[in-house]
């Protein structure tokens, strides 16, 4: 068993909002795997928990790419979903390429933190290989 990567991201809460008021739904389908799209317009009312929720979901797939290691055509943030275990942890669920080139670099667990408040959410992933 050893690591394989790190990756961490801090991001800003007010730059995710402003980017979403710039680019809107552009920006959220680059970001957001489907099911997370789904979720992020139920929590769009108010809007404040949205974005949260987006900010959160950036830096999560921000610290993977980094975990990773490679460019950004080799991983897609919309292959990478954030979701959750019965007990609330949540967990980072690869797709596509993104699931491929996991296999390819020997990756077979994933972990991953998040923590947000007003106005910053961050992220922390960690890949390991058996």
């Amino acid at each position: 068993m050893g690591v394989v990567g790190l990756g961490c991201d801090l991001l800003h809460v007010p730059r995710m909002e402003a980017a979403l008021g710039r680019w809107g739904p552009r920006l959220l389908r680059k970001v957001l795997h489907a099911d997370e799209l789904s979720i992020f317009h139920l929590r769009s009312r108010p809007a404040q928990p949205a974005v949260l929720y987006l900010a959160s979901r950036w830096a999560a797939k921000e610290a993977a790419f980094k975990a990773f290691g490679r460019g950004r055509g080799e991983v897609l943030f919309t292959e990478m979903k954030v979701a959750n275990e019965p007990t609330g942890r949540p967990i980072l669920v690869l797709e596509g390429k993104t699931r491929k080139l996991a296999g390819e670099l020997g990756i077979t667990r994933t972990h991953l933190a998040i923590s947000h408040e007003h106005s910053y959410a961050l992220a922390h992933v960690i890949f390991e290989r058996d």
